[in-house]
């Protein structure tokens, strides 16, 4: 962590228990500072992110661009709940928003403070109630304003930090200032959306990245004048997002060094149209991602009660309570963003006031154990945003990237393997020190080095996974002949591949191979997605399945082969040196994730027992409905301290959670990792004892969350 002058660290460098309220205008009306600093009592809140300004001030702005909230009178609400807030122990961080203005604050601006369209007209807001006058990321208004904006608030009110809203911007401008940096970068004019080359349009999203990083920490640099104790961070979203990060040019792994702490927007549906609930287990990948970048930085989740898409009520609180576990299971901070009232006991729809309680209490109370834990892992998968960008999408036929880690994701919570994230940046022989098994989830894009850590990895007697193109394109994303990593995978790619979303398999040629182990009575297994035809380029690799071109159901009496096998391998297991390669040539992920026969699971599943000797650090009766995560933290060379969670998953078919099973009778066999005190942090009653063989855990009853410290 980063040091004080006397050595302490910053308070944002401990677990964050995060309350927003973003004020309407009406909010205003009968405020009361009181009541808030109450309920964040009542809540285990220890931080408050309020309104200050941007596009409404809450405060009495004296700069000429003021747009004062009319309902606040003669009132000062910013003051007023700092100067409670502080009283009370409570830090505060002051929403801002530079994302447009209003008509009527336009007019008294300079005109080229602000974005401008192709045809010269004023850049404009497309998801406000009435459209914004819009700055670009050169604009006058983002930088020079927005830093003499920050500089008043930092100077004038006992405030703690900035939150950065609505940082993003999405189209292209046309500014002078754009023009000017744009040609001064790459020797070209601004480029036309549906008009210019693909080449063009690359070059500019590249330098947009540019000029959204150079915009990003201009405003921390003002905010760390008023010292290293203030707080900058900024609203970012979704891990996947692949369309918003490339066209607005900012994405979770770039702001690393800019933000004092990690958060992510993360709530159970998008502000959208039509709503779809993302998948409960959601915070782990994220959290596990969030690690990854830095060891040193808080990750924090923000979600709400009161969720994002339907503001004025609830959003449902089974699937709240489990989001919020699996967070805190991770060492996860919170952040629960309500969009309107004094704060969610003081609103429209107050059921979900006191939903957080339970988990922001927990962190509370545990927060000295949980700081400075990480995953604890036995296996490592490799995420890569150059990899996202080349290869992922929105559209989920075309995509192949993110989907093959979630569905990667899915099969390690399922089987309680204990794992971690490594992202691009980090892949390096430390992060690969106590990881048995390596996967590359379709890992298509490496750079050189990466190549030569795989292949030390694996020499080394580290076992490796990979699916479908790993390898196949350098860090440019230019494909090439070969895979970079066949001598370790024991394949060479043909040059094609094959649609096998349909009507596809694979024929057994091994089928007393451990990876194949439980799948009896059958010929084939299925497969799905696309498929990379390889050929076998190891005289010693063992093909455990081979390819079956799609076999056409259509006519039913013409849906069979003279011959089925093929000479292409769709499985294979090579040795290289002291360790194993497993290759699949399919989707294997997307195929979990998107098709979910148990095929494509349970060979998965059989990989990760045998390249772990079937000895995994967590033994359990629990169902694959139990998530189970411990994290780790090396408290001196005699030994480290552990937290092992449990979360509950146990749910009916549907969307949203009506109702959470309990699960009776939970045996665990912790192994290896030397400890002999278990202490209960959360959840029913249990009872631990030591054998030879490590610490026997049996749980009565779980419920929703159960939580031990071992040592």
């Amino acid at each position: 962590m980063i040091q004080h002058k006397n050595g302490e660290s910053y308070w944002y460098e401990k677990p964050l228990r995060i309350l927003q309220t973003v004020l309407r205008e009406v909010d205003a009306v009968n405020y009361n500072s009181t009541a808030v600093v109450e309920y964040m009592k009542q809540t285990y809140s220890n931080v408050l992110v309020i309104n200050a300004g941007g596009i409404f001030d809450f405060f009495h702005n004296p700069l000429p661009t003021a747009h004062i909230v009319k309902q606040m009178g003669g009132r000062d609400i910013l003051k007023e709940i700092s100067s409670a807030c502080n009283a009370a122990g409570i830090k505060v961080i002051v929403r801002v928003d530079f994302r447009g203005v209003t008509d009527e604050v336009f007019k008294k601006c300079p005109p080229d403070w602000f974005g401008k369209q192709e045809d010269g007209s004023p850049l404009l807001t497309k998801n406000t109630v009435t459209p914004l006058v819009a700055p670009c990321y050169n604009a006058y208004y983002r930088n020079e304003y927005a830093i003499e904006f920050i500089n008043h608030l930092l100077s004038n009110y006992s405030i703690d930090g900035i939150w950065h809203n609505a940082l993003l911007s999405d189209p292209i401008c046309y500014c002078d200032r754009c023009k000017d940096s744009f040609k001064k970068a790459t020797g070209k004019d601004l480029p036309v959306e549906r008009v210019s080359e693909k080449q063009d349009l690359a070059d500019y999203w590249q330098w947009k990245s540019v000029s959204a990083n150079r915009n990003i920490q201009s405003i921390r640099d003002a905010v760390k004048l008023h010292g290293g104790d203030k707080v900058y961070v900024a609203e970012v979203f979704n891990m996947f997002d692949v369309d918003r990060s490339q066209r607005t040019g900012v994405d979770l792994d770039q702001i690393v060094d800019v933000f004092d702490f990690l958060v992510c927007v993360a709530f159970l549906t998008e502000n959208a149209k039509y709503v779809s609930y993302s998948d409960l287990d959601y915070p782990s990948i994220l959290l596990r991602y969030l690690n990854s970048l830095s060891d040193k930085k808080q990750p924090v989740v923000l979600f709400g009660g009161n969720g994002t898409s339907h503001r004025l009520v609830m959003d449902p609180p089974l699937d709240t309570r489990i989001w919020l576990w699996e967070t805190v299971s991770l060492g996860g901070g919170m952040w629960n963003c309500v969009f309107n009232g004094n704060h969610p006991g003081l609103t429209h729809d107050r059921r979900n006031a006191l939903i957080h309680v339970d988990a922001y209490r927990f962190l509370a109370e545990n927060s000295e154990s949980i700081n400075g834990m990480a995953p604890y892992a036995d296996v490592a998968v490799l995420y890569s945003k150059r990899n996202k960008d080349l290869f992922g999408s929105e559209d989920t036929l075309v995509d192949s990237y993110n989907l093959e880690i979630q569905g990667i994701e899915r099969v390690l919570l399922e089987n309680h393997v204990q794992h971690k994230i490594i992202s691009g940046g980090q892949l390096n022989p430390q992060n690969l020190n106590d990881v048995r098994v390596l996967i590359l989830p379709n890992a298509a894009s490496l750079t050189t080095e990466d190549v030569l850590v795989i292949k030390d990895f694996v020499k080394r007697g580290g076992n490796l996974v990979s699916t479908y193109k790993s390898s196949l394109y350098d860090a440019e994303g230019n494909q090439l002949k070969n895979f970079s990593l066949s001598e370790v995978f024991g394949i060479a790619y043909s040059g094609s591949d094959e649609d096998t979303y349909k009507d596809a398999y694979q024929c057994i040629e091994q089928a007393d191979h451990p990876l194949l182990a439980s799948i009896h009575d059958t010929e084939f297994i299925i497969t799905g997605c696309l498929t990379a035809i390889c050929n076998k380029a190891s005289n010693d690799a063992i093909t455990i399945t081979s390819h079956v071109p799609p076999v056409v159901n259509q006519p039913p009496e013409k849906a069979w082969r003279e011959v089925y096998r093929t000479d292409y391998p769709s499985i294979i297991e090579n040795s290289y040196h002291k360790g194993k390669s497993i290759y699949f040539a399919s989707q294997l992920g997307k195929c979990i994730y998107t098709h979910g026969h148990t095929d494509f699971s349970t060979v998965f599943s059989n990989t990760l027992s045998y390249l772990l000797d079937n000895s995994f650090v967590l033994e359990t009766n629990a169902p694959s409905t139990i998530h189970m995560n411990l994290l780790c933290k090396k408290e001196s060379e005699e030994g480290r301290r552990y937290i092992l969670s449990l979360i509950n998953h146990s749910t009916g078919l549907h969307r949203s959670v009506r109702e959470v099973l309990a699960i009776s009778d939970i045996e665990i066999r912790i192994k290896g990792l030397g400890c002999s005190q278990v202490k209960m942090l959360f959840g029913d009653k249990f009872s631990w004892s030591i054998d030879p063989q490590g610490i026997k855990i049996h749980i009565e009853r779980l419920q929703e969350f159960f939580s031990i410290e071992l040592w």
